[in-house]
């Protein structure tokens, strides 16, 4: 897998989710699903968060106790009001 930031492989990471999602289509599902077949290392790239997307799916939301929760409410009122002013 080419590192660079400019690289093909960088920019395939960046899609991994898309494709994952099925929401890519034409020219740039092509290209993806090219690099994917001629490069083992974002194959295996591919593979492993397909896997780990699949695991968390299966795990569910935790629950989230009443403390916590209200915690969340007051921070998101609080960054609310900053974001209103």
């Amino acid at each position: 897998m080419d590192e660079s930031l400019n690289s093909p492989c960088a920019e395939l990471r960046q899609l991994v989710t898309e494709y994952l999602e099925e929401v890519m289509t034409g020219e740039e599902l092509a290209w993806f699903e090219s690099h994917v077949h001629e490069c083992g290392s974002c194959e295996v790239h591919v593979h492993e968060v397909k896997a780990f997307v699949g695991v968390l799916a299966r795990c569910g939301p935790e629950p989230v106790s009443p403390e916590t929760r209200q915690r969340l409410h007051a921070a998101f009122r609080e960054w609310r009001a900053e974001v209103d002013q």
